[in-house]
């Protein structure tokens, strides 16, 4: 979530040909075979969690590049965010190794100090066995009366210590979803309950009990997408983005399935990046955001809470 700045630009190279020299001339394009062509010139966008945002505007006015642009600078930001979470992990660990390496110099220091308890507590024995001794040389001495030679034997026998040391997609694009085959739809959601997935069938406006005992590759174009829909919802991204939304639906249906986007969003604070040339779904659809693409580089953006930033 964030703010992405969006600039996009191309040059092309034309083959120069009699045609193509004669349509130039007519729409006073000059003679040059390199251009370059700007897509978008600083487009900025403010996208938060649970959003919904909605590209629109004319055909062949750059929709779909838009959308595709905030794909990209939004998968490199989740991809730098995963990446710095496994830094902070690492360094965690490191941490905790550091510890682990401190408390087992401290054991060592304690089994060290021990061993030196025990050392001199071996000597203070040996030193008592050695008065002991001469103690019962010196009886021995006084019985008989005549000088012995007293010797010792020192024996350190210690023992010795050992010390021990003491563990979801997050970026869905409808267009590339691939649904499974072979089996009925209502199948087709791995061990959800029936109930559940019946919920996101429905959400994604596909009721019809005929069109759920059918195989994905029975449905009609329409059904299909409305399938792909559901699949992509039971995942609960953080991102979806479509293209062409609803563009293959009827109105009633096209707007009852926006309106399911827009609380599925608010309920799982998934962001929604949809693009379509049709305007009649803003009010069911309650967008956060909306771009408007115009032919060439401009681009308007609107927030309906906040005022209007080109």
């Amino acid at each position: 979530m964030g703010t992405y700045v969006l600039e996009k630009k191309f040059e092309t190279q034309v083959e120069m040909s009699r045609n193509v020299g004669e349509v130039a001339s007519m729409f006073g394009l000059g003679g040059r075979r390199d251009r370059v062509y700007r897509i978008l010139d600083h487009c900025e966008i403010e996208i938060g969690a649970g959003q919904v945002v909605y590209i629109t505007g004319g055909s062949g006015a750059g929709k779909s590049v838009v959308l595709r642009m905030l794909k990209e600078e939004i998968k490199n930001q989740e991809s730098g965010d995963r990446s710095q979470e496994s830094k902070d992990r690492n360094q965690e660990s490191g941490d905790r190794s550091q510890e682990s390496k401190d408390r087992k110099q401290e054991s060592g220091d304690r089994s060290q100090e021990s061993k030196d308890k025990n050392q001199e507590s071996g000597d203070r024995s040996q030193e008592s066995k050695d008065r002991k001794q001469e103690s019962g040389d010196r009886s021995q001495e006084s019985k008989d009366r005549r000088p012995v030679e007293s010797g010792s034997l020192t024996v350190n026998r210690g023992k010795k210590t050992r010390s021990r040391g003491q563990k979801n997609n997050t970026v869905i694009d409808l267009d590339e979803w691939e649904v499974p085959s072979g089996k009925p739809i209502v199948d087709c959601f791995g061990e959800a309950e029936l109930e559940e997935a019946l919920g996101w069938l429905s959400m994604a406006g596909l009721s019809d009990a005929f069109a759920m005992l059918r195989k994905p590759e029975e449905l009609s174009d329409g059904q299909r997408y409305r399938f792909r829909l559901a699949q992509a919802l039971a995942q609960r991204p953080k991102y979806i983005f479509i293209d062409e939304f609803c563009a293959s639906l009827d109105r009633v249906t096209a707007a009852v399935v926006a309106a399911n986007v827009r609380k599925f969003a608010e309920r799982f604070g998934t962001t929604f990046v949809v693009a379509t040339s049709h305007d009649d779904l803003l009010e069911d659809l309650g967008p956060d955001v909306v771009v408007v693409k115009h032919l060439g580089c401009g681009c308007e953006v609107y927030y309906p809470r906040g005022g209007v930033r080109c």
